[in-house]
């Protein structure tokens, strides 16, 4: 009767054993659950390489990521077929039916270990590796128990899909590659989705073992790891003979390929626009509105335009789509390449004296003031500018001109005339809000010299700018994210339409361009408006241009500061900047040009005044103004006198009337331009002595001044005179040799005197 007793005990008591084990392995899982946090916050959050896909949605620039890594995360819908599938059929076959432990894998991991007396298999599942990839620990038995845990964490919270995407995403692949679509690229130079069974093959292979199965380093290893996964599936019944036989005769890669790096200075200008952590928070690939074709059509031609200058030159330039405010192509600086001693200067982004590139938002505010009409009379005239007379390109002179015509010609006494006239404040103040944001100075800074460059911009802020004239007057915040671009918020109307147009009237005169683009332009019927610049020296050429569908803007330089001969607007960015826009087709439908705005209307105009016509007016011509604000009284040039015709020229064309045989007499009117009344002067007692120019417009004779009520000096006909500068408030006024008077004041600022005196400590 001992026997089946002692039989029935040594049965009962390995249950029992078990139970209790079970029991307590239960309980301590339970434990576990509860002390071990969820690791859902940390899987989600990784950090991602910058990567940008172009309008189209392809893939031209991507850098490292935080880490130091090239990850490229993507859906599961887009890695294709093969690699999802050969995932699960070789990390993890019953991937879709476990909780995140494998309890089958276990016990045979079990079993193995115990065999072997030592830890030779972990029984991973894809869920498990998801949780090493976040949290690397050593491989000991306490850190598989937390990985476990957290695996069967993560399987309650998200989905099998999400899951296995975030291993493929995740896993390394040797190297800085971590995630199939990195591999993919770097390997065999093609998207996740695009690689072949043979490819999918030989990345899902590298798994086991990243560095020991790179086909770059041990193509014998990885070779025989595909071709046993390949012949696995065969056996598995995955796939059919005929397709392994073609999937074992693909080739190994040659090696690694380098990441595409396309635009850096693109790139730049879309990274600097997100928030800070974007991509440390593991996020998606954006969408840009880069357009490929138009980036190698730019990159064409600021070669072509820096042929003719030495190395230390360059050239920066943009393309924008007005309708959007979408930055479509640019270069930062063109002379980007290993060679080149500053070619990581993203010289588009880096400010610079415009020369006279921003004129025509002066004459835009006159027009909308309603001072001025293109058809108006200027003055192209000796002119004083802070001491000394503004000159042409040409160092000459033109005497009478329109409006419209000295701003296509870009003379420089009228636009500081019409500066004077539009209120110095007021110009600068619609520069801005065009997008021009780094004039952070004050009117009185700038003074005059804000119609000739006295001030910097870059060709950023250029594109932004030209693209508001472009859009007849609306502004739209310059975006390279494809999610921003069209109407969205920070949209809004600037300036007139009627304005805008009459400016882009004005400078889509072609006499400016050489005679085989005017050529061209004339074939193509299609017009292009554009403004050049040069800085004072020949340090910068500019030009910005723009059709009713694109704006491009081109800058030429030494990021240096340096003078070279020939860096003028017109004759070295010009032929660049409409080439540009001429090279890019107009769309079935597209206007090629702009129609008048309803706010304008003609009327009869004096051909010389451009105000409206009196019967006396020899000649007459149909002109734009705008409708209830460009001022409407009649032409007071021509005036009839014992029954003939006279014209009376304003004074500042008083050199004009003095040419033989003009016809021409003079108006009474009289005016102080140098010193400008209010100016301020500010003055060091260290310098030797200082002085300012006096000069007069329609003066008569001899001028004889006085200085504080006292007499100065007496100053012939047409020679010059300087007054020496002393601090205080101070009273001028001259007297000609009709008796006819004028005054102005200025002040002159003892610098040592601003100075804050010293704080004492009491």
């Amino acid at each position: 009767m001992a026997r089946p007793i002692r039989s029935g005990f040594r049965l009962i008591f390995p249950a029992r054993l078990c139970a209790v084990l079970a029991f307590a392995g239960f309980g301590l899982c339970l434990c576990l659950w509860v002390l071990i946090p969820s690791p859902l916050a940390d899987v989600r959050t990784w950090p991602v390489s910058p990567a940008l896909l172009d309008a189209q949605g392809r893939l031209f620039h991507a850098r490292l990521s935080a880490r130091d890594e090239y990850c490229l995360p993507l859906p599961l819908e887009r890695m294709g077929k093969w690699l999802p599938l050969l995932a699960v059929e070789v990390e993890d076959r019953r991937f879709y039916s476990h909780p995140g432990v494998d309890p089958l894998a276990l016990a045979r991991a079990l079993w193995q270990n115990l065999s072997a007396g030592g830890l030779v298999s972990g029984a991973s599942t894809i869920s498990s590796q998801v949780i090493r990839v976040t949290y690397p620990r050593r491989r000991t038995l306490e850190g598989k128990v937390r990985e476990f845990v957290q695996a069967c964490m993560l399987e309650r919270e998200l989905d099998k899909e999400r899951i296995l995407e975030l291993y493929l995403n995740r896993a390394p692949f040797g190297g800085p590659l971590r995630g199939v679509e990195a591999a993919a690229r770097s390997y065999f130079g093609k998207r996740a989705e695009d690689v072949s069974l043979s490819e999918a093959a030989l990345l899902i292979g590298m798994l086991r073992g990243p560095s020991l199965y790179r086909p770059d380093r041990n193509p014998e290893k990885i070779l025989e790891r595909r071709n046993t996964i390949l012949r696995r599936l065969l056996q598995r019944k995955v796939l059919p003979e005929s397709t392994l036989q073609m999937a074992l005769l693909e080739p190994l890669p040659a090696g690694r390929g380098a990441m595409p790096g396309e635009a850096r200075h693109f790139a730049d200008f879309v990274l600097r626009s997100l928030p800070a952590g974007y991509w440390e928070a593991g996020g998606q690939a954006l969408k840009t509105t880069f357009n490929p074709a138009l980036q190698r059509l730019l990159e064409l031609r600021l070669r072509e335009a820096l042929s003719v200058f030495p190395e230390e030159v360059t050239a920066a330039g943009g393309i924008v789509d007005n309708a959007r405010g979408a930055l479509l192509a640019y270069v930062g600086n063109a002379r980007f390449n290993l060679e080149a001693r500053s070619q990581w200067v993203d010289c588009g982004a880096s400010p610079r004296s415009p020369g006279s590139t921003l004129k025509p938002f002066l004459y835009l505010l006159a027009y909308e003031q309603g001072r001025l009409i293109p058809a108006s009379l200027l003055a192209d005239t000796p002119l004083s500018f802070s001491g000394s007379a503004p000159r042409n390109y040409d160092r000459s002179y033109r005497g009478p001109v329109t409006a419209g015509s000295a701003l296509a010609d870009s003379l420089n006494a009228p636009a500081v005339r019409v500066l004077r006239l539009a209120g110095g404040e007021s110009g600068l103040q619609i520069m801005r809000r065009s997008g021009l944001s780094g004039l952070g100075h004050t009117a009185e800074h700038y003074g005059d010299s804000l119609a000739l460059g006295g001030c910097e911009i870059t060709v950023l802020q250029a594109l932004n700018a030209f693209s508001s004239l472009a859009s007849l007057g609306v502004r739209r915040p310059l975006t390279a994210l494809a999610e921003r671009a069209g109407p969205r918020l920070g949209e809004e109307r600037i300036f007139s339409q009627a304005g805008a147009y009459l400016i882009a009237e004005s400078l889509r005169d072609t006499r400016r361009l050489p005679i085989l683009l005017r050529k061209s332009l004339a074939d193509q019927r299609r017009s292009v408006a554009f403004k050049t610049g040069t800085s004072y020296g020949f340090r910068d050429a500019w030009t910005a241009a723009y059709t009713p569908e694109h704006t491009a803007v081109i800058w030429i330089g030494d990021p240096q500061g340096r003078s070279h001969l020939g860096l003028s607007g017109q004759p070295a960015a010009a032929p660049a900047a409409v080439s540009l826009l001429l090279d890019i087709p107009c769309a079935p439908g597209e206007a090629r040009w702009y129609s008048p705005p309803p706010e304008l209307e003609r009327f009869a105009a004096c051909s010389l005044s451009g105000m409206p016509a009196t019967p006396v007016c020899p000649g007459r011509a149909m002109q734009w103004r705008v409708k209830d604000v460009s001022a409407v009284t009649p032409c007071s040039m021509h005036l009839l006198r014992a029954g003939q015709v006279r014209t009376l020229l304003p004074p500042e064309l008083e050199f004009y009337v003095a040419r033989k045989d003009t016809g021409f007499s003079r108006r009474e009117q009289l005016e102080i331009t140098s010193p400008q009344p209010g100016i301020r002067y500010f003055y060091t007692p260290q310098a030797p002595e200082q002085q300012i120019a006096l000069t007069v417009e329609g003066a008569r004779g001899t001028v004889h001044w006085f200085m504080d009520q006292e007499f100065f000096a007496a100053q012939p006909g047409g020679g010059s005179l300087l007054l020496p500068l002393k601090p205080g408030k101070h009273t001028l006024s001259m007297l000609d040799e009709e008796g006819r008077f004028a005054a102005t004041t200025f002040s002159v600022v003892d610098i040592m005197e601003q100075r804050a005196p010293a704080l004492r400590l009491e």
